[in-house]
């Protein structure tokens, strides 16, 4: 669970920061700020759901040349390694424990900044909740004028407006363009903008970018008022009481109002030609944009072949898939596993489980691949009116590095002159793939036909090397005909 939600977490994060570089390469400078402002939130949406989409794409079926041969390893492994055995290799302790401890560490200080974000966010709140109680307020239009009685600059909250009349001495006149500039927030509803962008933060606090984002989307706010009113008041005036109001911020809430945030930005903002109309074209270059994240984090394989029924009482009855759990994966998270089982949360039931977790399936080919030469995979069914849950066990065991290679049998060229040519070598991790390649080089220096070369996989007991993995010997017996 929480290696994907960290899947999830880095994913999303490269998602972020594709959308941040196309508004900064391609939007920043147009002028189109509702457009903008949509784009801007939709995007922090896309990041988040684009991760979490899981979109099938069938393929055939392709059987792997070398299917005999991890059979006959899968069969040799069973039978030569006792489970003593299995256990002390599992009980000792190897590089990836300190890893693993090194991933905890990182998810316990992720998960305690978040928190503590989240109750800052909390407090603030809180206070703006009691300056609504604490100070009188008065119904003007479409929102609550509350006059607080501090330092405070103008600000906005939802239906609150938020205004200390003795900042600056303001005249009427500017008292009333502060009034307009927040009720015209209230109307569009920004707080809920940097409601959202504040949740996004207490997750994503570790990514630079959301704090990009944060500034982009109050400049955003701040330009569409502008606009609005500098409309009315003449683009000098208005210009003159941005300057004249250019106060630091106050740190009491997240919600920015009548602010010095960028105000040379603003002014240029303001004084700005329109756009043309054709500039909207850009944001059409999203499309291929999402297209490509979602080809990269949402797209899992599908067989073809999945649509298997079950025959109960004389009548066809399709099972579906419900919750998917997997249990003893430390090396690849279970977002990975998912994909490569190719099943997800409402899929018809195939039954061919066993047949990808173990049988040369591509689950057990993932981990025979990168040194797991111990893996073992079971799994449990529980059927309950028409839905399966699966629970997928996972056996890891200690990752294992190819110790003496041996040729033995009757053979054309000698070990010294095969050997060296193999694909795979002394030191190496154990991998599938390359045993099959060294059979294949086999076969051709001794111009043999197939399944001439069998593949004995020989555990060195109570034998680790220095840096804690486990032995295994290779032999490959040659048998002619």
């Amino acid at each position: 669970m929480l290696n994907s939600y960290v899947v999830f977490l880095l994913e999303s994060s490269i998602c972020l920061l594709i959308f941040a570089a196309f508004y900064k390469l391609f939007l920043e400078k147009l002028t189109f700020f509702q457009w903008m402002r949509f784009y801007l939130i939709g995007s922090l949406i896309l990041s988040v759901t684009i991760p979490l989409l899981n979109i099938p794409v069938a393929y055939g079926n392709i059987v792997p040349s070398d299917t005999s041969l991890i059979s006959g390893i899968n069969t040799l492994i069973k039978s030569q390694i006792p489970e003593n055995s299995r256990q002390i290799l599992q009980d000792v302790p190897d590089k990836t424990n300190y890893l693993l401890v090194l991933s905890y560490a990182a998810i316990t200080c992720y998960f305690l900044v978040a928190f503590l974000k989240l109750i800052q966010f909390t407090r603030k709140l809180l206070r703006i909740k009691n300056l609504i109680a604490s100070n009188g307020k008065t119904k003007e239009q479409h929102y609550w004028l509350v006059s607080a009685n501090t330092t405070l600059q103008a600000f906005s909250f939802f239906r609150y407006v938020f205004i200390n009349r003795k900042i600056g001495k303001l005249e009427e006149r500017d008292l009333d363009i502060i009034k307009m500039h927040e009720s015209i927030h209230v109307r569009q509803l920004h707080s809920v903008d940097i409601l959202l962008t504040e949740i996004f933060l207490i997750v994503f606090w570790f990514n630079p970018v959301m704090y990009l984002y944060k500034r982009y989307i109050h400049e955003i706010h701040e330009f569409i008022v502008d606009e609005e009113l500098h409309k009315q008041s003449g683009k000098k005036v208005y210009s003159n009481l941005l300057l004249n109001l250019a106060v630091e911020n106050n740190n009491i809430s997240p919600f920015l109002g009548f602010s010095s945030l960028r105000i040379k930005k603003r002014i240029q903002m303001i004084n700005k030609p329109k756009s043309k109309a054709m500039k909207k074209r850009s944001f059409i270059l999203i499309v291929p944009l999402i297209a490509v994240m979602l080809l990269s984090f949402s797209v899992s394989k599908k067989d073809v072949e999945k649509n298997v029924i079950k025959k109960e009482n004389s009548e066809i009855k399709k099972l579906k898939i419900g919750k998917i759990e997997w249990t003893g994966n430390l090396a690849f998270t279970s977002q990975q596993l998912n994909k490569l089982l190719g099943l997800k949360k409402g899929d018809e039931y195939n039954h061919d489980v066993y047949n990808k977790i173990m049988n040369g399936g591509d689950i057990q080919t993932l981990y025979l691949n990168n040194g797991f030469v111990f893996y073992k995979g079971d799994y449990e069914e529980n059927i309950d009116n028409g839905i399966v849950n699966l629970k997928i066990k996972i056996y890891e065991g200690n990752m294992g590095k190819i110790g003496v290679i041996k040729l033995t049998g009757t053979t054309k060229n000698s070990e010294e002159q095969i050997i060296p040519k193999l694909s795979i070598e002394s030191g190496d991790f154990f991998s599938k793939s390359k045993i099959g390649k060294s059979v294949s080089t086999i076969e051709k220096l001794e111009k043999l036909s197939g399944d001439k070369v069998d593949v004995r996989v020989i555990p060195e007991q109570d034998k680790l090397t220095e840096d804690g993995y486990a032995i295994v010997d290779l032999e490959f017996v040659i048998a002619k005909k």
